[in-house]
């Protein structure tokens, strides 16, 4: 454990990296770089001075509580508004100012044959089970913006084991409180598919 504790900054930051370069294969092609040019962008950019493997990533994440890194949205959210980029997110209806923030759900994983105790589980037409993972997200929308920045994220887990898809996460009314609570200052429009939550309004 304290060795992937040690672990869990490089594994975080390549994950991160892969997201932003749009790299299927980031972390062989950085290991290629480093050899042909004895340092890569993954060490110049997010100082990751060990590689990890696909292994190790997937070993030193998977099985990483995510309540700490959800606690970072909302500082990182708070600088953004502090600064003024949230601005561009703002909508002027009748005099009043309010951040629509819709919610939807976004499976980052799918297999027929890996799977977890978390994974939600759906059968397939030949029978066959498929696993999946699901995030719920809270993120800020405009007319016109292709940014979406997240305030807030909720992770979609299967708690029985069941083969049922029924999403467990956080019920969508302890969800608007906490969103709430961490972003007082802002009025907020909440809307998402009947799958997701209701259509409401925090002032």
């Amino acid at each position: 454990m304290r060795r992937e504790l040690s672990e869990m900054p490089a594994a975080l930051m390549s994950a991160y990296a892969m997201f932003f370069f749009q790299h299927p294969n980031l972390l062989e092609y950085q290991r290629r770089m480093k050899k042909r040019v004895e340092r890569s962008n993954l060490e110049r950019i997010f100082r990751v001075e060990e590689i990890p493997s696909d292994t190790q990533m997937r070993t030193i994440l998977d099985g990483a509580p995510i309540e700490g890194l959800r606690r970072v949205l909302p500082e990182v959210f708070e600088r953004m508004r502090r600064v003024g980029w949230t601005a561009k997110f703002v909508t002027e209806l009748d005099g009043e100012k309010y951040y629509t923030v819709a919610f939807d759900g976004s499976e980052y994983f799918h297999s027929t044959k890996i799977e977890c105790p978390g994974c939600l589980r759906r059968r397939s037409k030949d029978g066959g089970t498929q696993y999946s993972h699901v995030v719920v997200r809270a993120t800020l929308v405009r007319s016109g913006s292709h940014a979406v920045p997240p305030p807030d994220v909720e992770e979609v887990r299967n708690e029985d084991g069941g083969t049922n898809r029924i999403a467990r996460s956080m019920p969508a009314r302890e969800w608007r409180k906490r969103l709430r609570e961490e972003h007082r200052q802002l009025k907020i429009c909440l809307t998402g598919d009947d799958s997701v939550c209701a259509l409401s309004h925090l002032s």
